[in-house]
């Protein structure tokens, strides 16, 4: 089995980590998951937990894929756009 894993990291302008923000992860545009990020500020999903356009993972694969955070009240903002873990087990 392929499984293809997304990593962001969020953080303020001062370099501290930010929890429990929501983090989206798309892939030439279209949605191919989220999460909630740690105490670390760290969020992470896999192809496993959005297997239902496994086509999308196929292309992050070739092309990367972009975090967004949508920002609010408290904090602005942000995207980064990265390379997909891949793992074959």
């Amino acid at each position: 089995m392929i499984a293809g894993t997304a990593l962001a990291n969020l953080t303020d302008v001062n370099g501290k980590l930010v929890k429990g923000q929501r983090v989206e992860f798309y892939v030439k545009d279209k949605k191919a998951g989220a999460g909630i990020t740690d105490g670390n500020g760290d969020v992470k999903v896999g192809s496993p937990q959005y297997a239902g356009d496994p086509q999308t993972w196929i292309k992050g694969l070739a092309h990367g894929y972009t975090a967004r955070f949508r920002g609010n009240d408290e904090y602005v903002p942000a995207e980064a756009n990265a390379t997909a873990g891949v793992s074959i087990g």
